[in-house]
């Protein structure tokens, strides 16, 4: 009896059990997700209503305060300019009877007579505690006959109008000073009375320190000024008596922008009591206070002023209705959970246990786990299905899709990433199919589309589709990243073969991933010779390195305005004994698909620093040297060392080197980018950024980039003189170069018209036919021999 229980709860076996808890999972974490969703958007609006509210509210109420800094220093100046005229002694009198902010004798206020008679509390009415006049850093005459003969050096910035905080006797001041004759007048008051400034403007009027209740979202915040050393000037609810250098810099939970557009004003950190820069609005974000709990804080630059206010407050007291709104929502969820389980396991049990477990192996054989999108096995089958209904005639075309920089985003974000990615490209291929075509995954990185009745041409047409919805962003942990595709599309026409088919669009994937096609390729038959050099080429091209198969070209960069020649540029090139010259647009990405561009780059960079430091020995003695960088070599742990060791065998200074780079490599994976970079440009060498304006260009990195040069592409420089859109493209970049200080080389000049118009715009360097075409070594001498000097430009002609 014991053992029948054990093998069944409440009627269900365990195989039973385990449908029961695949059908809950799947309805729940949908469900969840909302639930997590609705919490994170009250959260967000939460924040932003209750600080946006009380910063609008800050924003009218600040002006009190600015006026009370104006009226402080026209009173200094009206003190000084008696005593210039008087002399100190003379206005001794006025020094006992000033009345602060209105500026006005005590007899003379507006409600002298309510004051006087206790029925009226003006809590910014208070006597200022002491006005001195000082010469040669020594207080002269002062309200206060102690004072005299002491010594007052705190300096005041008279371009702010006024000075800042002081200690004096240990007090905090607000001190506001004017030049007056041969010395200045100083006015100094309570720091105490600018909080009762602030309360009387933004505070409640019965004098509480530092606290403001915000209607309609019902939190107490506590609020302060600081200057711009971080100095708080008034006192505040929570911290009363703390009147000085409270500081800390936080890492946000999040920032709100209310108007403010400027990134140095969101710079990733925020520290609650500095001064915010000029311009920008406000700064906000979640930190922990000193006693450890969490605070929601944010500021405001007080304008012109040098001085902000800061509000802070409890998170615990802000997200208290988001806590009530999060317990309602998880009852909510549990009686849901309840009944789909009462659901579940009056389904269960009409399933026996065979079919639960023939229907789970049957989805896992056929499907992957991953994406939910069928498998390898199931595509092809439901290929030949496809292939045999139609016949001879059939249409039916296949996609092989393969993304582009998936393994930078595992290798930098970790697996769980590379799934997180993987699911949403699998989404976003099927939101651009319809429902009888057909998506799967055939493993790794790779993906297969079906079109039933679609010839090649809709499948182009889907195709673009796909590679414009791949190249969206999307948000992966928390990170915005960019991915790529390559396509080829094979149609019924090459064979009836269903494994067949689907390596023809393997084969046009391959070609249109080699060219740099950012458009799908259709399979053609000369494919599939290329298939045994793909096969073959790589380790004849691993065992050419360090032969004499392989030999360098230079082509010369010349000073667009002298016509100077200033450096060259190392080319690869490869000559095989049988298959004869091949090409670098064939044989560069092989390597670098391979991994042999690491052993490849490093014998160029040897050959190329030889043979121009042996130049440079000659009669050249400033010759450059350009080299160009993929990459696997930038990823590469050992590329500087092994920079470093090839200058120092070779003689070549590394200011004479330039390492060139596209923009996709760097933005690849930018973090591990920045730091190769930081440790190349230790080295002393320079760095360029090749083929700019071609890639996924970010001015936020390329301002942080140790970059010396951008070289602007061909495709640029061929349509210049076409039209006035490329040739403002151009424009651009010369200026952002220039902004940033950097230099300008203009690839793949042909024309007089081209060098005249890069001229024009300011571009400093360039290369191209124009000039000269790559040269093997024993020609460069000569070439440079004949570019020492400044020449008309317009006669350079290819040699």
């Amino acid at each position: 009896m014991s053992a029948a229980v054990g093998r069944r709860v409440l009627g269900c076996s365990a195989s039973q059990w385990r449908l029961v808890a695949l059908f809950l999972a799947l309805s729940l974490i949908p469900l969840t997700g909302l639930a997590t969703y609705i919490r994170g958007t009250v959260r967000e609006l939460q924040v932003q209503t209750a600080v946006g509210g009380l910063m609008n509210f800050a924003d009218t109420k600040q002006q009190g305060v600015i006026r009370f800094l104006g009226q402080n220093e026209k009173f200094a100046k009206q003190l000084a300019t008696q005593v210039a005229a008087t002399g100190p002694d003379s206005v001794r009198p006025l020094f006992t009877s000033a009345v602060a902010t209105d500026v006005f004798r005590a007899a003379d206020h507006p409600f002298a007579a309510e004051i006087a008679a206790g029925t009226r509390h003006i809590p910014t009415l208070k006597t200022y505690q002491a006005i001195d006049f000082v010469r040669g850093g020594v207080i002269v005459v002062s309200s206060d006959p102690a004072r005299e003969g002491l010594r007052w050096d705190h300096p005041v910035d008279l371009s702010t109008g006024y000075s800042d905080v002081y200690l004096v006797d240990n007090q905090p001041y607000l001190t506001f000073g004017a030049p007056a004759r041969d010395g200045m007048v100083y006015v100094h008051a309570d720091a105490l009375m600018l909080t009762n400034i602030v309360n009387g403007e933004i505070g409640n009027l019965e004098g509480g320190t530092g606290a403001f209740y915000l209607a309609g979202v019902g939190k107490t915040f506590d609020y302060y000024l600081v200057n711009r050393n971080n100095v708080m000037i008034t006192e505040s609810r929570v911290h009363p008596g703390a009147m000085l250098n409270r500081t800390g810099s936080v890492e946000p939970w999040t920032r709100t922008q209310h108007g403010a557009h400027d990134a140095a004003c969101h710079a990733g950190k925020y520290t609650p009591n500095a001064g915010v820069a000029t311009g920008c609005r406000e700064a906000m974000g979640f930190y922990p206070s000193p006693d450890g709990q969490e605070m929601l804080g944010a500021s405001m630059p007080f304008y012109d002023s040098g001085w902000t206010i800061v509000v802070e407050q409890t998170s615990a007291e802000l997200l208290t209705p988001l806590t009530m709104l999060q317990n309602r929502i998880w009852v909510i969820l549990g009686v849901i959970a309840l009944t789909i389980m009462a659901f579940a396991i009056a389904v269960a049990r009409r399933v026996t246990v065979k079919e639960v477990s023939n229907l789970a192996a049957v989805h896992e054989a056929s499907h992957d786990s991953l994406t939910g999108l069928p498998g390898r096995t199931l595509f092809l089958q439901r290929l030949e299905h496809e292939l045999a209904a139609s016949g001879a005639q059939a249409e039916v075309s296949v996609l092989f899709i393969d993304l582009a920089r998936f393994k930078a985003v595992n290798d930098t974000l970790g697996h769980h990433a590379g799934d997180e990615l993987l699911v949403k490209v699998g989404e976003r291929i099927r939101d651009c199919l319809r429902d009888e075509d057909l998506a799967a995954r055939l493993g790794g990185d790779e993906f297969a589309v079906l079109l039933a009745g679609a010839g090649a041409s809709t499948g182009i047409r889907v195709g673009e589709r796909i590679i414009e919805a791949l190249k969206r962003p999307m948000m992966i942990s928390g990170k915005e990243i960019f991915i790529g595709a390559s396509i080829g599309v094979a149609d019924a026409s090459s064979t009836q073969d269903a494994s067949q088919l689907l390596g023809n669009a393997d084969l046009a994937m391959y070609c249109a991933k080699k060219e740099g096609s950012r458009r799908p390729v259709i399979f053609a038959e000369h494919m599939l010779t290329g298939l045994v050099e793909r096969l073959e080429l790589p380790g004849e091209l691993q065992q050419a390195i360090g032969t004499e198969q392989l030999w360098v070209q230079y082509q010369p960069l010349l000073d667009l305005n002298t016509g100077i020649a200033l450096g060259v540029e190392a080319l690869a090139r490869w000559t095989h004994p049988t298959r004869g010259a091949i090409t670098p647009a064939l044989f560069i990405p092989m390597a670098e698909e391979t991994g042999t561009i690491v052993d490849l780059g490093r014998w160029v960079l040897r050959e190329s620093c030889r043979q121009v430091a042996r130049w440079r020995q000659e009669d050249n003695p400033t010759l450059t040297l350009s080299v160009n960088v993929s990459a696997r070599q930038l990823l590469d742990e050992q590329l500087a060392a092994d920079i470093e060791q090839v200058l120092a065998e070779t003689g070549l200074p590394p200011a004479a080197l330039t390492l060139e780079l596209t923009e996709s490599v760097l933005m690849d994976e930018p973090t591990k980018s920045l730091q190769r970079l930081r440790e190349l440009k230790g080295l002393g060498v320079r760095l360029a950024i090749d083929d700019f304006g071609t890639g996924y260009s970010s001015l936020s990195y390329l301002r942080h980039f140790p970059v010396d040069e951008l070289k602007i592409d061909k495709s640029f420089i061929d349509r210049i003189n076409a039209g006035q859109e490329d040739f403002a493209i151009v424009r651009t970049v010369i200026e952002l170069a220039h902004t940033l200080d950097m230099q300008t080389t203009a690839e793949g000049i042909e024309t007089p018209d081209q060098l005249d118009s890069l001229r024009r715009l300011g571009c400093e360097v360039g290369q191209g036919y124009h000039f000269a075409r790559p040269l093997d070594a024993n020609r460069v001498h000569d070439y440079l021999t004949n570019h020492r000097q400044p020449s008309d430009q317009s006669l350079i002609t290819t040699p």
